[in-house]
């Protein structure tokens, strides 16, 4: 499962970047310049389904790819084929142990999805206080709940950026202007 949701580990190209370069009109969103790419950063993008969190997420990747020598040193998991803490953390230690045997000192991990997870919190902070993730860059992407802000202060006293993506301005739609970069 984890090489079909990271084809460039193959070399190959993600599905998503290549409906991106079909768009008559391509939106660069801000957000993406803000996060914290530096270890150990904790990012949360957030925001309402359907906004383009994903395809942000892919566009960063896509992006670092042009300076990363192993292709493996970035991750992308969707999380809404997982159902608890467990299969997340399981997903983790695989990743890190597929890390560990390439000798990749430090990794972007990108978790899209992850608030549909149920306590999804729990394994990556199981993570984070153990280390297992220090020397990582790890952003998590997630749908807007009542419930969200409470897992922000479980993951207090590190560094965390926090991001809330909002609709493609009415401005920059009805301009179509190509390339433009749209703000969260």
């Amino acid at each position: 499962m984890m090489e079909l949701q990271n084809p460039w580990w193959l070399g190959e190209s993600d599905r998503d970047w290549e409906a991106f370069e079909k768009l008559t009109y391509r939106i660069w969103p801000n957000w993406i310049e803000n996060l914290s790419l530096r270890p150990f950063s904790l990012n949360f993008v957030i925001g309402p389904r359907r906004v383009g969190k994903t395809l942000g997420i892919k566009l960063l990747i896509r992006k670092l790819l042009e300076n990363e020598k192993n292709p493996y040193a970035i991750f992308y998991f969707s999380c809404d084929v997982l159902e608890s803490y467990r299969d997340l953390l399981e997903v983790l230690n695989d990743y890190l142990k597929s890390k560990k045997k390439r000798k990749i000192k430090r990794a972007f991990i990108f978790l899209d999805e992850v608030t549909l997870v149920e306590s999804w919190w729990r394994a990556l902070k199981f993570l984070i206080d153990r280390g297992e993730l220090r020397n990582d860059v790890v952003t998590v992407t997630g749908s807007i709940s009542p419930t969200i802000g409470r897992h922000f202060e479980t993951f207090g006293g590190r560094k965390l950026y926090k991001f809330y993506c909002v609709s493609l301005c009415v401005g920059v739609y009805h301009g179509k202007v190509a390339h433009a970069k749209a703000g969260c």
